[in-house]
C-alpha cells in the first residue's frame, strides 16, 4: 500500500457474498459423483458434523483428507495437498477406466 505496508488485494463484497453461500445448510441430496473433502485441522471451518453430513451426502464416493494446515492449505502444505488430491483422481481415474 501507499503507507508502505502489505495488504491482501480483496473486494469486501464479494467476501461477504462468499460467506453467505458457504453459510447454507447441506441439501437434502446431490449428483452421485467422487467427492474429496481437503480439511485444514488449524482452521475452524469444517466440523465433525459438517464432514459427517458431507458423507452422508456424497455416500460412498466420499474421501476426506486432514492435514495439520491453517486455511490456505495449499501455502502451509502444498505438498501435501497436492500428494491428497493427485491420488483421489488417480483412484477415480482408475475405477472409470
Amino acid at each position: 500500500a501507499d503507507d508502505g505496508r502489505y495488504r491482501f488485494r480483496i473486494h469486501r463484497p464479494a467476501v461477504v457474498t462468499a460467506w453467505g453461500e458457504l453459510c447454507h445448510p447441506l441439501p437434502a441430496s446431490v449428483p452421485r459423483v467422487p467427492t474429496l473433502l481437503v480439511a485444514a485441522d488449524r482452521a475452524d471451518f469444517v466440523t465433525a458434523e459438517v464432514e459427517a453430513g458431507l458423507a452422508h451426502l456424497f455416500a460412498p464416493d466420499f474421501r476426506s483428507v486432514h492435514l495439520d494446515a491453517g486455511h490456505m492449505l495449499y501455502w502451509d502444505r502444498f505438498d501435501e495437498t497436492a500428494d491428497g488430491v493427485g491420488a483421489f483422481l488417480a483412484d477415480v481415474d482408475a475405477r472409470t477406466a
